[in-house]
């Protein structure tokens, strides 16, 4: 099952960037140029089957003094521990800084609509019954672009870190025919958003935003519950919440507030391996083994 990230969609956003696109078989890698010094190796959530002789083939020719990886294999898989010790014997170590989510919380949409709801906590039903008197509305977005101002409203009055418009625009936007955006409205106020991406069967939830009178009214509760019932029916067998916090990677603290909303719809944890770096630079020996790579 391929990730989103490993997809032509999103890495031609990256190529865009100045990014050198690269294929070692059905894993795509991410290599930039650094004048003077050689390139830099990036690869996003890669298949476990990903072929480390042709890895380091790439790192040869692009003169690389680093590879990040990160790749998409979770703590019970069988091949696991053997692949953790390839990674050692080759000279990969944990790195500090993963740029893809590292936990995660799946929602089988295998099951039952009625069986998916009753499996959430008894408030995040009450919530989404309660909303649904109170005549919330949730419709798909006439245009992809109508969730950015909830975006950057949420982004202001959080203050977190969003992408401006024009950049934002550019990533997503090529995934015009895997994306869905589902606006929340009671009566002509916008309550919040919900946007996921399709990708092989499984659904990830990109971005949550809400507006203030969203947030008084509970309205993510509702706007991921439309956005399961929605996945479903367009043929994914799982929703990946796309993250939670991970006490292993130092995720930031923020995150356990995310992730106690997360835990309520009750889904499976998924630990997957921690992302790795392999310098290949002398200089960055020291920064990779002290995790700060």
């Amino acid at each position: 099952m391929q990730d989103y990230r490993q997809s032509d969609e999103y890495n031609q956003y990256f190529k865009s960037l100045g990014w050198i696109l690269e294929k070692s078989g059905s894993t795509t890698v991410l290599i930039k140029k650094l004048p003077a010094l050689g390139s830099v190796i990036k690869i996003k959530k890669c298949p476990p089957d990903v072929n480390l002789d042709q890895i380091d083939d790439l790192a040869k020719r692009y003169r690389a003094i680093l590879i990040k990886m990160e790749i998409d294999i979770n703590l019970s898989h069988t091949e696991y521990k053997l692949l953790e010790a390839q990674l050692t014997q080759r000279g990969y170590v944990n790195s500090g800084l993963a740029y893809c989510p590292t936990k995660t919380s799946y929602i089988d949409l295998t099951r039952s609509c009625e069986e998916i709801l009753l499996s959430f906590d008894s408030d995040v039903r009450n919530c989404i019954k309660s909303n649904q008197r109170n005549g919330m509305i949730v419709k798909p977005a006439e245009k992809m672009e109508d969730l950015y101002p909830l975006i950057e409203y949420a982004g202001k009055s959080r203050r977190f870190i969003f992408q401006q418009f024009p950049d934002w625009k550019k990533q997503w936007e090529v995934f015009s025919n895997k994306s869905r955006v589902l606006l929340a409205y009671s009566g002509d106020k916008l309550l919040g958003g919900n946007m996921f991406i399709m990708e092989s069967q499984k659904a990830y939830g990109i971005f949550l935003p809400l507006s203030q009178y969203g947030r008084k009214s509970h309205a993510a509760y509702t706007l991921l519950w439309e956005g399961f019932k929605l996945a479903k029916a367009e043929g994914c067998g799982i929703f990946d919440l796309e993250g939670i916090y991970d006490a292993r990677c130092g995720s930031p603290k923020a995150w356990l507030g995310l992730t106690a909303f997360k835990r309520k719809f009750r889904g499976k944890e998924i630990e997957f391996m921690r992302p790795k770096v392999k310098a290949l630079s002398w200089y960055l020996k020291l920064f990779a083994w002290a995790g700060m790579l």
